[in-house]
């Protein structure tokens, strides 16, 4: 699986994105400072922190929706897509609709995006009896196994996904969760997954990031956990890790 490198001038050259010295003032508040990361293909970072200290602000970085006040941000963002909380999807369109439209920044022609989207909606764990449902009529995990499902049809390089799977309840977050880590690794995808859940991180990333209530990154760790070791006790020693960390950054500043 490849590396990431998590300094400044540390890119590979399997980098998709590299934020170098990243700063972010909105509304003349600062939000990001001095931020450094390297995303790779074929891996999932998880940027973890307290609320509003700038993780969605880092997505919509790394996705190109806003530039750094300082610093730079460089590599191919156009083969980027995003799964978002609320999964934005169109009400008035059944659920293999929806994918379809994620197809139409591809260059195939109207059959072929339908087609890819049922490939899609299968491959993410949708019955054939839901494809023709309305995001109304889906339970929470459906509407988020669609929305990853429209996010894979524009064939991105790079998936941002802002706490996708926040709101439902534990057997289908850690359903979805293997079903994304199984995403990463079987069609080489970058991923960067915000989060707040610990275990989350733990369970399917392979670098956690975290980020400080200032905007700062406070400590990097890589995850020593092979898709075959990815056992209990391994994922709460791991989780325990990060938590221990996190009390111990804070401590440091207090």
């Amino acid at each position: 699986m490849t590396s990431f490198a998590t300094q400044p001038g540390g890119a590979t050259p399997d980098a998709l994105a590299a934020v170098t010295a990243a700063c972010v003032e909105l509304g003349g508040r600062p939000v990001l400072q001095g931020v450094d990361l390297i995303v790779e293909a074929a891996c999932l970072t998880a940027i973890i922190g307290p609320s509003g200290c700038g993780k969605t602000t880092l997505l919509r970085l790394l996705g190109g929706l806003i530039e750094p006040t300082q610093g730079r941000v460089e590599g191919n963002r156009e083969r980027t897509a995003f799964v978002f909380q609320d999964h934005r999807l169109l009400p008035w369109r059944t659920a293999l609709e929806n994918v379809a439209l994620g197809a139409l920044s591809t260059a195939a022609g109207r059959p072929e995006r339908q087609r890819m989207a049922e490939r899609l909606l299968s491959e993410c764990g949708l019955s054939a009896e839901a494809y023709r449902l309305y995001p109304a009529e889906l339970s929470g995990g459906m509407r988020a196994r669609v929305a990853l499902a429209r996010a894979l049809a524009a064939a991105p390089h790079l998936l941002l996904l802002d706490e996708p799977f926040n709101g439902l309840d534990l057997q289908m977050r850690r359903s979805l969760q293997t079903m994304l880590r199984a995403l990463v690794e079987r069609r080489g995808l970058a991923a960067v997954l915000v989060t707040h859940d610990l275990l989350e991180a733990a369970r399917i990333a392979d670098q956690v990031v975290a980020i400080s209530a200032s905007g700062c990154v406070l400590f990097r760790e890589r995850l020593s956990h092979p898709p075959a070791k990815r056992d209990s006790d391994r994922i709460q020693a791991a989780a325990r890790r990060l938590m221990q960390r996190l009390e111990a950054t804070d401590s440091d500043r207090n």
